[in-house]
């Protein structure tokens, strides 16, 4: 008897709650957000674009600190220079998240277990550096990114640290601890990261 009379409550408060305001739909034509929109304005117009230019440095994430690129050059035929292991990529805990910049004519690479590595432009390792402490324990933090600036190589990592490397040897200046993970590349303008 008593689980009828928890089934037929139950069916009350399903119909009570089917029963509110009729829902306000508002007047107008529907638009499919993603069918393809003819932009017969833009058919004529001729594109242009500025002069392309050869970037020497890519000191962030996106070119730049400013992460703008106007219209950087590339070949014809773009062809692979060299390959190169940079150190720890993808685990199941850790994931290699940031990506390579250049300055000084190497490429700074950081991989996920918080190994920094600079290449010269023919692919052979100058320097690498271990940024791993007491509070990034290997295989269990990933994330963080690289910047340059004025021969100073900032790094963020997962573990929340923000080291400061000397670009040309790879000997750590100073690092901090910002109390909580950093995923994100740090930006380094004007002396401040």
């Amino acid at each position: 008897m008593l689980d009828k009379i928890k089934a037929l409550t139950f069916i009350v408060i399903l119909f009570l709650a089917a029963c509110g305001e009729k829902e306000d739909i508002v007047p107008g034509v529907r638009l499919d957000l993603r069918s393809v929109v003819d932009a017969p304005v833009l058919a004529n117009k001729d594109l242009t674009l500025s002069k392309a230019m050869i970037n020497k440095e890519w000191t962030h994430r996106n070119g730049s600190q400013s992460h703008f690129i106007k219209h950087p050059s590339l070949s014809n035929e773009p062809s692979e220079i060299w390959s190169k292991k940079i150190g720890v990529g993808n685990k199941r805990r850790q994931r290699l998240a940031a990506d390579p910049i250049i300055a000084e004519n190497r490429i700074f690479t950081l991989d996920s277990n918080f190994g920094v590595s600079a290449f010269d432009e023919n692919g052979e390792k100058v320097w690498a550096a271990d940024l791993t402490s007491s509070k990034s324990p290997k295989d269990k933090i990933s994330g963080g990114g690289l910047a340059y600036s004025k021969g100073n190589l900032a790094v963020s990592t997962g573990a929340g640290e923000v080291v400061l490397l000397d670009a040309a040897t790879g000997i750590v200046r100073w690092r901090h601890d910002v109390q909580g993970s950093i995923s994100a590349p740090p930006t380094y303008a004007s002396g401040i990261i």
